[in-house]
């Protein structure tokens, strides 16, 4: 049985995350997609029913949506949680969002630039200290 994609506005809903740190370049990158309108591939969640959504892939995407309050499309992907609590996670709110650009946050934020029209990802790198052909050229 195909699994179905929904929009979900995390902002309403009690979600936690698996990872604790996320590149803040990556996550702003993003909101500028958002902003613009573009189409995100789905973030993969788990869910306690009844409960909380724990998102399990796309924690960038996760935290863009919930930064600009827009709903984003999800997908169920894993199985329902039942032994877990809540408290297991880590709370959105709590995650640390580091300048970290590690080469897998690197390649990241090159992918998210290459989706912004090209005077805006421009724009992005100059106001945020990166060379536009290190991360547009790719």
């Amino acid at each position: 049985m195909a699994r179905k994609e929904f929009y979900l506005n995390l902002n309403n809903e009690r979600v936690v995350g698996i990872d604790d740190e996320r590149s803040s370049l990556v996550v702003a990158a993003m909101r500028e997609g958002i902003k613009l309108g573009q189409d995100f591939p789905a973030v993969g969640l788990s869910y306690r029913k009844n409960d909380f959504y724990v998102v399990q892939d796309g924690h960038h995407r996760a935290l863009a949506h919930y930064a600009e309050g827009s709903p984003c499309k999800c997908i169920i992907t894993g199985d329902v949680l039942k032994k877990f609590n809540y408290s297991d996670f880590i709370i959105f709110d709590n995650i640390i969002l580091g300048s970290d650009l590690s080469e897998y946050n690197h390649e990241r934020l090159a992918r998210s630039l290459s989706c912004l029209p090209t005077d805006i990802a421009e724009k992005f790198c100059h106001e945020n200290d990166l060379s536009p052909s290190e991360y547009l050229s790719q």
